[in-house]
């Protein structure tokens, strides 16, 4: 039939295949975000790599530069980078600039990108929460976090923020009304929900380097502890610590009531906790042990 065209007929796809794609998603979906580690936040990298450039603008020659990196409850027990800075300054007799950054739930990883950029400032000292020794994210944490990325990369713009966090509110904020009524269980569902603490973990071991070459380059790093209530302290697991290092513990026995919920302090328990490490960090550089 010369001069015909003969089109290729499409087979309709059956309904049975449509109802078993969209009954796969979802497993489909689990299995992607399972098997991968989202990346870290970039808000977060360029919100703080603009404070580390920030930090090593106002620092003058001669200032002692302390970094601090922790999770929400360091940011509940420490004052604001200016305050800090100005009272260790007082107590040490010498200029010192103190750059504090923190994570919610946070992990060795999240601050990873921003390693090499801290270690190039020439930090006298790196004050590390002790729990970031052995804390890694957790599976389910993991799924919620790559769930969140493959629909931003699918729907999302701008920078991959989880969450859609402020940045700045990030490590400032410190509402004491968050969480008030959270018993141990909900609390202790929240933490596993997003960490676990292995002392043999691919984070712990990425810690221990980081320690290495921050040595290597004569940078003193020391860990601290910081309290929790006495509820807390009884229900929550303590982290295994690394050998040969720095734990600084404060000598104070906080109450309950200057707690703003199980684990972090309200600003009565802020000013205690800060008072000791004001002293701890002063009394380290004036008696020139770094």
């Amino acid at each position: 039939m010369s001069g015909v065209h003969r089109g290729i007929m499409r087979r309709p796809v059956p309904l049975s295949t449509w109802i078993w794609s969209l009954a796969f998603a979802p497993v489909l979906f689990y299995v992607l975000t399972s098997v991968f580690e989202p990346p870290n936040s970039e808000a977060f990298h360029q919100y703080n790599s603009w404070r580390v450039t920030e930090l090593r603008a106002r620092a003058v020659d001669d200032a002692e530069v302390v970094i601090l990196l922790g999770d929400s409850r360091l940011r509940y027990a420490t004052h604001a980078d200016d305050v800090l800075s100005a009272r260790i300054t007082e107590a040490a007799g010498r200029p010192v600039e103190t750059l504090r950054i923190v994570n919610n739930w946070a992990v060795y990883d999240d601050f990873a990108s921003l390693i090499d950029a801290l270690l190039d400032t020439q930090p006298s000292l790196i004050v590390v929460q002790f729990e970031l020794m052995s804390k890694e994210r957790a599976q389910q944490g993991r799924l919620l976090m790559g769930s969140q990325y493959l629909l931003w990369r699918f729907f999302g713009n701008g920078d991959w923020n989880p969450g859609n966090l402020n940045q700045a509110l990030l490590q400032d904020e410190q509402r004491c009304e968050v969480l008030l009524d959270e018993d141990l269980e909900t609390r202790r569902a929240r933490v596993f929900r997003w960490v676990n603490f292995d002392a043999n973990s691919r984070a712990a071991q990425s810690m221990q380097a980081f320690v290495a070459a921050a040595q290597a380059q004569r940078i003193h790093v020391a860990f601290i502890q910081i309290p929790i209530s006495s509820e807390a302290t009884a229900g929550l697991p303590a982290p295994d610590p690394m050998r040969g290092l720095d734990i600084l513990a404060p000598p104070i026995d906080l109450p309950d009531s200057r707690f703003c919920d199980l684990v972090h302090l309200n600003p009565q328990g802020r000013d205690a906790y800060s008072d000791w490490l004001v002293r701890t960090i002063a009394d380290v550089f004036q008696g020139d042990t770094l």
